[in-house]
C-alpha cells in the first residue's frame, strides 16, 4: 500500500518558514522537506538486489514506470537502524530469560546441597533488573507488555531469602516443592512475558519506503526508513548547521546532513540534504547494474 505525499504540498520558505517529513532512526529524529516526499510504502519485499557496493545502497524498486534506486539510510550515514536495534534488544531478552531459568536452577542447587546462593536477590542487581530500569520505548504495546514483568520478576526474586531461610529450619524438602510449584506458575509467567516482548519487537520491525523526489514529481530514489513521524514546521531562525547545534556527532556525516531543526515547541530534528544522499556516480552504477 502506498501514500501519496508530496504533490498535496508546497515550500514554504519564502514565508521563512520550512515543512518537512520527519521520521526516525532508532531514536533520532531526521527530517526531509515536504515538497521533496513522494510517497511512502510498505511494499518492501519487492526490492530487487543489485551487485553494488556504494554503502547503504541495497538495490531498486519500481515506482509506475521507474526504476528507484533503494537506500538504507541508516547504513548510508553510518548509524544503527531500527531494525538492527530491535534484533540486539531480542537477544537482550532471549539471554535475560535463560538468565533466570539458570537462576532458579542455581537455587535449587544451594537449597539441595547447602551451597551458599551467590545469584542476585536483589531484583534491580540482575542484569535484566538494571537493563529494565533505564529502559524507554516510545511503542505503547511494548510498553504495556513490559509493565507487566515487574510483578512476576520481584517474586522470583524474592524466593531466595523465603527459600533459603526454610532449608536452614530443616524444611528443605518444602522448599524444593515450593521451588517446582514457583517454576510451574511465576517462572511461566515470566518467560510468557518474554515471548510477547519478543513477539512485539518482531511486529515493530517493518520498515517503510519514503520515496523522494528532486524536481516534485519524480522519485530521484526511495529511503529505507525505520517508521515515520510527522509532518513539522520550523522558523528558518530554527536551522542551524551541525557545527552551530553543538552536535559534534554529526560532523563525520554531514555530507547528507542539512542543518539541524531546533525549535522549544515540538521535537527536534536533522535534515537531510537530499542532493548529497545520492549522488551522480551513484546513480550511474545503479542504471549500469539495472540495465
Amino acid at each position: 500500500m502506498s501514500t501519496i505525499v508530496g504533490q498535496q504540498h508546497t515550500s514554504n520558505t519564502e514565508s521563512g518558514f520550512i515543512t518537512v517529513m520527519t521520521l526516525y532512526i532508532e531514536d533520532s529524529l531526521y527530517a526531509i522537506p515536504i515538497e521533496n516526499v513522494v510517497s511512502l510504502s510498505k511494499e518492501t519485499d519487492h526490492i530487487q538486489e543489485l551487485p553494488v557496493k556504494t554503502p547503504g545502497l541495497i538495490g531498486v524498486s519500481h515506482y509506475q514506470d521507474a526504476v528507484v534506486p533503494v537506500i538504507d539510510i541508516a547504513k548510508r550515514i553510518g548509524v544503527k537502524s531500527g531494525t538492527d536495534g530491535k534484533k540486539e534488544l531480542i537477544d537482550t531478552l532471549t539471554a535475560r530469560e535463560q538468565d533466570h531459568i539458570d537462576w532458579l536452577d542455581a537455587l535449587e542447587k544451594s537449597i539441595s546441597s547447602g551451597e551458599k546462593f551467590a545469584k542476585a536477590r536483589d531484583p534491580h542487581q540482575c542484569a535484566f533488573g538494571k537493563w529494565f530500569d533505564h529502559f524507554e520505548t516510545r511503542n505503547e504495546a511494548l510498553t504495556e507488555i513490559l509493565a507487566q514483568f515487574e510483578a512476576p520478576h520481584r517474586q522470583i526474586h524474592s524466593l531466595a531469602d523465603k527459600l533459603l531461610d526454610m532449608r536452614d529450619k530443616g524444611e528443605t524438602e518444602a522448599a524444593l516443592k515450593e521451588l517446582e510449584f514457583q517454576r510451574m506458575t511465576t517462572l511461566r509467567r515470566l518467560r510468557s512475558l518474554f515471548s510477547h516482548a519478543r513477539a512485539q519487537l518482531n511486529e515493530m520491525m517493518r520498515p517503510i519506503l519514503l520515496y523522494v523526489t528532486r524536481d516534485g514529481v519524480s522519485p530521484a530514489f526511495a529511503l529505507l526508513i525505520d517508521e515515520v513521524h510527522d509532518a513539522l514546521t520550523y522558523h528558518l531562525k530554527d536551522c542551524y548547521s551541525p557545527a552551530q547545534a553543538g552536535l559534534q556527532s554529526l560532523i563525520s556525516n554531514d555530507k547528507y546532513i542539512k542543518a539541524v531543526l531546533s525549535d522549544k515547541k515540538q521535537l527536534n530534528s536533522i535534515l537531510f540534504d537530499i542532493d548529497k544522499i545520492l549522488e551522480p556516480d551513484h546513480i550511474a552504477a545503479v542504471e549500469e547494474a539495472a540495465a
